[in-house]
């Protein structure tokens, strides 16, 4: 079961020995060091890191995986710490000591489970027992069978994507440089240490928005690399582009840009990656031309992500790709889909957004594993009534689309699976037709309090993206005609003109049904408009007056920043509920 649950975690197809399993459940095992050596090391097992008053439920893990030894002798010797006498204890070398506290004891949790929970027999162990600060009354902790407790990890698992439990070995800093350096992150200009082409056992390397020179041919020592991130990273040597293949236990690889600033697109992808067995998750987002010929050779995967790379059409090959589980093939220029899609029996998230769909296929229906399905801004003015036949959904986007009739069906979904504007849910649900019938005709100004006002634009104008044109100071600032902008010398205080512009605005009362929650931060945008240097720690911001709120019928949450305690008690009585900031 221990190395069942090891292949699950890592994915890499690399050999691992189970040696030990701790009286926490945790697994220590030993693997090669890909230069003739043995690397040993333990597998926690814990429940997520919570705050106290939201602990963590039950049968939900997160996994932290640190090097304990190189060779047999420092492995057994920590491992007989614990049958040595308190003077012997002294002269063990303290990173020994520290990590038997740690793992063995856990700090004196080990006691204190045997006084209030008992002795464990040969086949058991204290389960579900956290170390952190967050959960250190361990109100969950148990005596449980090891074999059911590794089940039900295993499980766990098994059950969810990686994102929920990717995060398995700790974050090194360039003082940690050694043999136990697992995870390295750089960027923003952060130059890269040489030093970290020694970390032979460096699992996770990870470099964004910078330009790179030197990774090339170093980078090619860390055999041992899972997962590896290439974002927004210029001047990337070819030969590296060329030669990732050669990094057999690679389990993640993102080579994505979003942005002009910091690097060139990439025209096609790296060569031979389906060489790579153990290859499940690929990020190509940003980059062009990814040849389907090249991409349905990595059967293995399972996240696909090629959103934003000038796609025109989706292979019917892709049926080839029979693990997917995840495919963002958002921001394309993609017009229709394959009847191919339905023989991804795995597929649970399918994201289509920003592509100019005309037409949802009738077989949409078949996807009814699907958990979530983002069809955003496409060009969808009607949809399929098989569209009901998705009963797994747990996300349906349908947003920004010109919708002119939608089926009686949809009124069936739940409110919070299905995301839409009520102006086309009107067009199939009488009940929010009689609420848009109430609204006041026209454009809402927000005359009473033009704070308040700007909470409303930043939602609807720079989260939600429903509000044009969206406003940029800088592009205002250039064309304004009256007089010159200097937003270097005015941008410390809020601009005249700008304020005038957005206390102007009008805004469509069809726009208004849609807000259910306001959550102001400080950062919001609207404020780097006003004040494009603003500091944030004035109250310049704060409302004063809500009674504009009568314009939002479907607003329920928002939170206490820009309101006084008198103002908070006045939401509170309106049953708006008010999450203390």
């Amino acid at each position: 079961m221990e190395e069942l649950i090891l292949d699950a975690l890592f994915q890499d197809f690399k050999e691992r020995e189970v040696l030990k399993v701790s009286p926490f459940g945790d697994i220590f095992f030993k693997e090669d060091d890909l230069k003739g050596g043995k690397v040993y090391s333990v597998c926690q097992i814990l429940p997520p890191t919570r705050p106290v008053d939201n602990p963590a439920k039950k049968g939900e893990f997160m996994f932290l995986c640190q090097v304990i030894a190189f060779d047999e002798d420092t492995f057994q010797q920590f491992l007989t710490v614990k049958r040595k006498s308190f003077f012997f204890k002294r002269n063990v070398p303290e990173q020994i000591q520290n990590l038997y506290d740690a793992l063995i004891t856990r700090f004196g949790l080990r006691l204190e489970l045997k006084k209030r929970l008992g002795k464990t027999s040969k086949d058991q162990v204290y389960g579900y027992c956290a170390s952190d600060p967050y959960n250190s009354t361990n109100p969950n902790a148990e005596k449980v069978d090891l074999s059911v407790y590794h089940k039900e990890v295993l499980k766990y698992i098994e059950k969810n994507p990686r994102q929920f439990y990717s995060d398995i070995w700790e974050l090194n800093s360039e003082n940690d440089f050694g043999l136990a350096t697992q995870k390295l992150y750089y960027g923003y200009g952060f130059e890269l240490p040489r030093g970290i082409f020694e970390c032979n056992n460096l699992r996770c390397l990870a470099v964004s928005n910078q330009t790179v020179k030197d990774l090339y041919p170093g980078i090619l020592k860390l055999k041992s690399l899972n997962e590896l991130t290439l974002r927004n990273v210029s001047l990337m040597a070819p030969d590296l582009i060329n030669k990732l293949y050669k990094f057999k236990y690679l389990v993640s690889l993102t080579i994505s840009r979003d942005g002009d600033y910091y690097s060139v697109p990439l025209n096609g992808l790296p060569p031979k990656l389906e060489q790579i067995n153990s290859l499940k998750y690929l990020d190509f987002s940003g980059n062009k031309s990814p040849l389907w010929s090249s991409v349905v050779k990595i059967t293995g995967l399972k996240t696909l992500n090629l959103s934003n790379t000038s796609l025109t059409r989706i292979t019917s090959r892709i049926k080839n790709l029979n693990r997917l589980e995840e495919l963002d093939l958002s921001n394309n220029k993609i017009t229709e889909l394959p009847e191919s899609l339905v023989t991804l029996k795995r597929l649970k998230v399918l994201r289509l957004n920003n592509n100019p769909l005309l037409t949802l296929p009738n077989w949409i229906g078949k996807l009814k594993q699907l958990e979530v399905l983002d069809l955003q801004e496409t060009q969808l003015t009607t949809l399929p009534d098989s569209i009901y036949n998705l009963t797994n959904l747990k996300e349906l986007n349908l947003r920004k689309n010109p919708f002119k009739d939608l089926p009686q069906s949809l009124v069936k979904i739940p409110m919070n699976v299905l995301k839409l504007e009520m102006q086309n849910k009107a067009l199939f649900s009488e009940e929010v037709k009689l609420k848009l019938e109430q609204l006041p005709d026209g454009d809402c100004y927000f005359e009473s309090d033009f704070n308040f006002k700007l909470m409303v634009i930043n939602k609807l104008m720079y989260i939600d993206e429903v509000l044009y044109p969206k406003f940029n100071v800088h592009f205002f600032a250039k064309n304004y005609k009256d007089r010159t902008i200097n937003i270097e010398e005015e941008g410390y205080k809020i601009i005249p003109e700008v304020a005038a512009y957005f206390k102007k605005l009008p805004i469509p009362s069809s726009l208004l049904l849609d807000i259910v929650e306001l959550q102001p931060d400080g950062g919001d945008e609207i404020y780097a408009q006003l004040i494009p240097f603003w500091s944030g720690e004035d109250d310049c911001f704060d409302v004063k007056s809500i009674a504009d709120i009568k314009y939002l019928p479907s607003l329920k949450v928002t939170n206490s920043m820009n309101f006084s305690d008198e103002l908070v008690a006045k939401l509170k009585k309106k049953s708006i509920e008010v999450i203390m900031y």
